[in-house]
This record gives C-alpha cells, structure tokens and sequence, in this order.
C-alpha cells in the first residue's frame, strides 16, 4: 500500500510588472459658463469661458481682422474671403454672399475658427456670420470664336463699332 504525499501550494497574487502609475483619464464637465477639469490636477477649480464684449462693430477693424484672418488660410479659402467683404447688419450680424455651394461648405468648414478670432478681434462675444449664396450669378464660358466675340463686344461697344465700320466678318 502505498501513501499519498499531498503538498501544500501557496499561491501568491502576482505582482505588476511595470510600477509605473496608470495614467490618469481626465474628465471634464461644463457647468454653464465654467469648466471643471478633474485632469489637470486642479480640481474643483473652475476657469471662466473666454469672454471678449459687447462693443459695437467697427467696420474698419472688422475688415483688417478679416483680412488677417483670410492671409493665415489655404489658398481656395484665402481668396474667397478675401472677395466675400462682410456687411455688417443690426448690431452684430456679419452678411457675406459667395458665388456658390462649393464656397458656402469650405467657409462653413472654417467657420469654427474665424468667429471665435473675429469675436476676439472685435471684442463682441454676439457675433454671428449669414452666409447667402447668390443665386443671380450666372457663369458663361465662351468657347467658340463667336461667342467669344460676343462676350468682348458686350464688353467694349467701340469693339462693335470697329467690326461695322471694317465690314468684318467672323467665319
């Protein structure tokens, strides 16, 4: 007959390999007009959201900050604002009119960069932009020599006078 030897195994927990701490993942909750950032450390502290005014728009800072604005962009964007001048409407209503769809995306793109920079600028926390995309505009391109002709004797009457008193003809 033989005998059964039962041994005793203690089993520890084990132990983390890498004793550095966990990162900590910061939470932020909005509270009205304040922040509250529990990963910076400072908890409990509220920092107040940027406030920039309620002065009146004057029209000549609002286009030097446009134009500012505008040399910091992409080249597309660039010379859309820089053709699109803002009117100012009521007190502080910013009216631009673009020629198209396209260009109405690409400012909206941005849109969430330029406020907050003209808001600053022009110190007016109200500030808000209307875009209108000009429906009357219509592009024709002349391709042919004759409507090319057309388009430049609508342009220069003295053209027209020129063809008649020559008696030129365009084949």
């Amino acid at each position: 007959m033989q005998k059964s030897v039962k041994k005793e195994v203690k089993i520890e927990p084990s132990k983390p390999k890498n004793k550095k701490p966990l990162p900590r993942l910061g939470v932020s909750i909005k509270l009205g007009n304040r922040n509250v950032s529990q990963e910076s450390g400072d908890e409990g502290v509220a920092s107040p959201a940027a406030s920039y005014g309620q002065d009146t728009i004057d029209v000549s800072k609002l286009e030097k900050a446009w134009q500012e604005f505008a040399r910091k962009q992409e080249k597309f964007i660039q010379q859309t604002l820089q053709n699109a001048h803002p009117h100012v409407q009521e007190s502080n209503r910013l009216v631009i009119t673009l020629e198209n769809i396209f260009q109405r995306d690409k400012i909206n793109d941005i849109k969430s960069d330029l406020m907050p920079y003209l808001r600053a600028e022009l110190h007016n926390d109200d500030l808000a932009l209307e875009i209108i995309v000009s429906e009357d505009v219509e592009t024709h391109k002349a391709y042919t020599p004759r409507e090319k002709l057309e388009e430049m004797m609508k342009d220069n009457p003295a053209l027209v006078k020129l063809i008649k008193e020559f008696d030129l003809e365009l084949e």
